[in-house]
């Protein structure tokens, strides 16, 4: 995949690829061998008759399905180690090749291949502000059901955020920062902000002012010199060296001179502080695909001790499937701009089994949601590509639950069922 994609031409692009494409089917590549392997691993011994040279010797169906999980994680760390050696090899050999000048590698160097905190704005409450739209709404919107409420209040907050991501010409917005106690001093922070995919950069001017309470002092840069640095605004280093506040204006130019500001709603405006070295973000995130493999290794070998090994395989492919669709289908309900109405696209009432069929739905991707959102989140291509720090206490996240609680339901499943099993029938 390297070799076939080049990105978008830049030293960053190139890195991009390597780190969250070809790492990311390299994965995928792992998980589909670690699905037929553990699949098969109990379920073809059963087949092919081997188990019983087990079941007639005190080994305990504990001791089985334990055994073979950690011979397939011994498997799955050593191919993953070989790629994490592959990728961090060829990000070296594509800054190093002389293809990049200097500056284009130092650039990558800081904005890719290094591990930066992530800190949010605090959040805008708009509760209230969408209470009293929906007590405008025509009679009946008000008064609907607590997951109907609930639904047009989420829909209408995501509307006032994005009416205040608008920065019309001679307006201006306001974010504020809260700077951690354990931040340090001497670390490199950046702003990075995102406008709307629809808005022409090179139309907007204006400036940017950031300033820490209660300090007067502040710095002003205009908008001009932040595109000119790919949407970063270098923050001095007094100004987030200390826990506090930080709070970062926007003034759009006047009318005439400036088209309107659009940011982007979830990735407006966004605060980085270097907290690591690139090497180490690698490893974090290669033990926590470590952790994905073990849980997927625990299901297949569970479902390999209940079913023959071609419906175990189909079984954990159709698992999968479901939980990627339920966790997009969640994704999308929180983002999407619904209409406030109970009717449908004809203007009448919607039958019974459609409300039915839909409630159902919802409750169904709900429950699944709630098994498989902590999985879905825990994926770390996307900020390791992106240079974002991946922490010990992600990679801690990671070990508790698919290294050891999942795969510790899993494993007790299929002990059971590996005990409850008949592993040789009269005439066999």
């Amino acid at each position: 995949m390297p070799l076939a994609v080049e990105g978008d031409g830049t030293a960053a692009g190139r890195a991009r690829v390597l780190l969250e494409y070809t790492l990311g089917m390299s994965v995928a590549v792992l998980i589909a061998g670690a699905l037929v392997f553990s699949c098969g691993a109990v379920a073809r011994e059963i087949e092919e008759r081997h188990i019983q040279l087990l079941a007639v010797k005190p080994v305990r169906a504990a001791q089985v399905w334990l055994g073979k999980w950690i011979g397939l994680l011994l498997i799955n760390a050593l191919l993953l180690a070989m790629v994490g050696v592959f990728v961090y090899g060829g990000i070296r050999w594509t800054l190093r090749s002389g293809r990049y000048s200097e500056a284009e590698r130092a650039q990558t160097g800081e904005e890719l291949l290094i591990a930066r905190r992530l800190i949010v704005p605090v959040a805008e409450d708009v509760t209230a502000e969408a209470a009293a739209r929906l007590a405008q709404l025509p009679a009946g919107a008000a008064e609907a059901d607590p997951e109907r409420r609930e639904a047009l209040l989420r829909m209408l907050g995501r509307r006032i955020l994005a009416e205040r991501a608008t920065v019309a010409p001679g307006g201006s917005k306001t974010w504020v920062f809260r700077l951690p106690a354990d931040i340090g001093t001497g670390r490199r922070a950046r702003l990075r902000f995102r406008l709307a995919p629809t808005i022409e950069p090179g139309l907007i001017s204006g400036s940017w002012r950031l300033e820490s309470p209660p300090s007067s002092e502040g710095v002003t840069v205009s908008m001009g010199d932040a595109l000119a640095n790919g949407g970063y605004i270098d923050v001095p280093d007094e100004n987030v060296s200390a826990p506090g506040t930080l709070r970062v204006v926007f003034r759009n130019g006047t009318a005439g001179q400036t088209g309107t500001a659009v940011f982007d709603i979830e990735e407006g405006l966004e605060l980085l502080v270097n907290a690591g070295g690139f090497e180490a973000n690698l490893l974090r995130s290669l033990f926590v695909l470590f952790c994905r493999l073990a849980l997927l290794s625990a299901l297949g070998l569970t479902a390999g001790c209940v079913f023959s090994s071609p419906v175990a395989g189909f079984l954990c492919v159709s698992i999968i499937v479901v939980a990627m669709m339920g966790h997009y289908v969640t994704v999308q309900s929180v983002n999407d701009i619904q209409a406030p109405h109970a009717e449908d696209a004809g203007g009448g009432e919607r039958s019974r089994l459609a409300v039915f069929l839909q409630n159902a739905g919802e409750s169904m991707v709900k429950r699944t949601a709630v098994v498989v959102e902590p999985v879905a989140n825990l994926n770390p291509l996307g900020p390791l590509a992106d240079g974002l720090l991946v922490s010990w206490a992600f990679a801690g996240r990671a070990l508790v639950l698919l290294g050891v609680v999942y795969p510790g339901v899993l494993g007790a499943a299929g002990v059971w069922a590996l005990w409850k099993r008949e592993l040789a029938l009269p005439g066999d």
